[in-house]
């Protein structure tokens, strides 16, 4: 069984990802979690059969929260911070290591970043690894052309380097640019599909199982200032088709308008029936005047199979800024 080492361009493969969650979303008007990106199963997809993956190394440029919380920039890099955050926790559960670069402003555009050290820390590590004899095969997944010079050293150590390269899908307005452009479609690196072992294209089609759906719910337009003031934090939903779980993270949107207009995560689910809420449960919900009050209300949404044994889902949520 040959060793397999994965080496991750976190940034590189990001965008891919996302620009393939954002064509099946204006396919299908779906949402898609790149956070959540199922990176073990999507690597062992395309793994030889007699290959083993023993380790999967991720690297991006690590973001830095501001010290001075009244700094122009303060309130983005608290998102940044909280989402990286979000994804290497998610990450280490995953048993991948993870490594960091820098993330670095870029003084000449508005708002943008760029990293610094993550190529030269895959391309070393690459090598090391390769020197060590720590794996057969070592699969690189960045369309990185800088980084063909570390592809032809590790070579010379007779180790087998494949190039992943997961296809860009531009948007219609950027291919349009694009081939205005003579540019390439799909952001491939040709000089890496010639200088290592072998390579794999990897369309749209293999990136889309390994996208997991956000799950939404929808309320009605007076309930959307009391969930963004915070003074409701419960939903409760009957006949849940949605498998709601501690811990999903949903879009809450607008039913009067379909607009999107929080992010939010699942902090508890406790469930009844009808018959037995009490006023304890009605923390952070909207009230019912009595019983017949709230079986009017949930057959107006539900129909007339609600009855006081019917279970409901009390769902508790956070805000994610």
């Amino acid at each position: 069984m040959k060793r397999v080492f994965v080496f991750i361009d976190g940034n590189n493969l990001y965008y891919r990802v996302k620009s393939v969650a954002d064509h099946y979303t204006r396919e299908n008007g779906k949402r898609y979690s790149t956070i959540n990106f199922r990176f073990r199963y999507f690597c062992n997809s395309f793994k030889a059969e007699e290959a083993e993956i023993v380790e999967i190394h991720y690297y991006v440029g690590q973001v830095k929260r501001f010290r001075n919380q009244n700094h122009k920039d303060s309130a983005k890099s608290e998102k940044m911070y909280a989402d990286q955050q979000r994804l290497v926790g998610y990450l280490q559960k995953e048993n991948i290591s993870v490594k960091f670069g820098k993330l670095l402003k870029d003084p000449d555009s508005k708002g943008a970043y760029h990293e610094k050290g993550v190529d030269v820390q895959i391309a070393v590590e690459m090598i090391r690894f390769a020197r060590e004899n720590k794996y057969d095969i070592a699969y690189l997944i960045s369309s990185d052309s800088d980084l063909l010079s570390a592809v032809q050293e590790v070579k010379s150590f007779k180790k087998e380097i494949s190039y992943i390269g997961v296809k860009l899908i531009p948007s219609p307005e950027q291919l349009e640019e694009l081939r205005r452009q003579n540019k390439d479609l799909y952001a491939i690196s040709y000089a890496l599909t010639k200088n290592a072992s072998d390579y794999k294209l990897i369309e749209k089609e293999q990136v889309i199982p390994f996208l997991p759906i956000i799950k939404s719910l929808k309320f009605k337009n007076d309930l959307v200032g009391k969930i963004l003031g915070g003074s409701k934090t419960s939903t409760w939903r009957l006949f849940d088709d949605k498998d709601l779980t501690v811990g999903d993270r949903l879009v809450f949107i607008n039913s009067d308008n379909n607009k999107i207009f929080a992010n939010t995560e699942i902090t508890s689910i406790n469930i009844k029936k009808l018959g037995e809420l009490k006023d304890a449960d009605s923390e952070g919900h909207e009230k019912y005047k009595d019983q017949d009050d709230m079986l009017k209300h949930y057959r107006g949404c539900y129909g007339d199979k609600v009855t006081l044994d019917t279970e409901v889902k009390m769902i508790k949520f956070k805000l994610i800024r």
